[in-house]
Parts: C-alpha cells; structure tokens; sequence
C-alpha cells in the first residue's frame, strides 16, 4: 500500500467523547482517496460509489496523525476499487496502529454525469488488476 495523505487531528475534529469524529474521519478518507483515484486514472470526473464496511478499530485523539494508505484492486470497464487503510502514527516510537480498514468503489463520469469507460491506455497496471 502507498501512503495518500496525512492528517493531524485537531480540536475541532473532536466529537463528544474527545476522540475524532467518525464523519471527520469518513470525510478525510474519501477526499484522500478521491485524489488518489484521479491520480490512478488520469480522470477529475470521478464520484464515490460505495464504501464497504466501516469500523473503527482505535480511536484517535487530538495531536496524534493519521496516515491513509491505499491500493488498487481492481479495475471494472469503468470503475476502480481501492483498498484503504488509515492508521495513527506514533512519532515518538516510529509506531503505526490500525485504526480503519476498508475498501471503496469510484466510478468515472463522462462531462454529462454517465458513467465513462476508463482510458486503459493511460493505466499501466490496468491489464494486471482488471475485474475477471
């Protein structure tokens, strides 16, 4: 997996109980991957389709950072499914502990919001990872 993107968690993403919000984290995670998948792609038309199962595993507290990590897992004619995790990084001992793990579906979009066929010429690992 690739590291996406990082996040420092504020104040501001607490919730009631002073651990991060669950929507804060959802948020985050689909803008990362968002960008992610525009990168993988070469597209800016993409939507969020689905995320599978979502549960947290370790809260997270204000100043500790988070890390999304990703990778492709396949390919559909004009879809992308990514499998994510987002993990909280200890600066002091160098140590990651898994806080989310999940996969998400992007589906591309022609300039009038129908899905489009992914331009495979520009993915190289298209043929490799493509939906069977």
């Amino acid at each position: 997996m690739e590291l996406v993107s990082q996040k420092l968690c504020i104040k501001s993403d607490l919730g009631i109980c002073n651990r991060m919000f669950g929507g804060i984290m959802m948020s985050f995670v689909d803008e990362s991957l968002a960008l992610f998948v525009r990168q993988k792609i070469h597209s800016i038309n993409i939507v969020t389709l689905m995320f599978d199962k979502m549960q947290f595993l370790a809260p997270v507290f204000e100043n500790e950072a988070i890390r999304v990590y990703a990778d492709v897992k396949e390919y559909g004619n004009t879809s992308i499914t990514v499998e994510v995790e987002v993990r909280k990084y200890d600066v002091f001992n160098a140590i990651e502990q898994l806080v989310l793990h999940t996969t998400a579906v992007f589906v591309n979009l022609s300039s009038d919001g129908k899905p489009y066929m992914l331009n495979t010429k520009l993915i190289p690992d298209y043929d490799a990872k493509k939906r069977k």
